[in-house]
């Protein structure tokens, strides 16, 4: 795990479009790296 600046505008949630809205209203916000349609490295934000 590593701890990431989620000050950086890439954190923004405007600035995203891969988001799940799980259990109890959590939002799971998506940042893949790479090529966002097949890649094993992302971060996952949770609100």
């Amino acid at each position: 795990m590593y701890i990431r600046d989620l000050s950086s505008n890439i954190y923004e949630p405007s600035n995203t479009t891969n988001f799940i809205l799980g259990a109890n209203n959590c939002l799971y916000i998506i940042y893949p790296y790479g090529n966002s349609n097949f890649t094993d490295a992302m971060d996952v934000v949770v609100f």
